[in-house]
């Protein structure tokens, strides 16, 4: 009882990015997104996506070697040029 209050916590939050994860794993990238423009994403994962050119988020985080920060970095990107199209 003591270790499930201890990680009650942790469980609520990786319960919480599940859910999250699954919201997003299918938005769509749009196909003409320039990776070049990305900060923080290596030369590596660049190239991989510009020769794999995912269609989705979930795509793109199961390319071997692309890290859930890459991803995270595309997904903010990706989010915040749908938000100024919306707008």
């Amino acid at each position: 009882m003591e270790i499930n209050a201890h990680y009650r916590g942790y469980l609520k939050k990786q319960k919480a990015d599940i859910l999250a994860f699954k919201r997003d794993e299918n938005l769509i990238i749009p196909d003409k997104i320039n990776y070049d423009g990305l900060s923080g994403l290596s030369n590596e994962v660049k190239a991989k996506f510009k020769e794999i050119k995912p269609k989705t988020m979930g795509q793109a985080l199961r390319i071997d070697g692309i890290t859930p920060a890459a991803v995270y970095i595309l997904l903010s990107h990706v989010k915040r040029k749908s938000i100024k199209h919306i707008a």
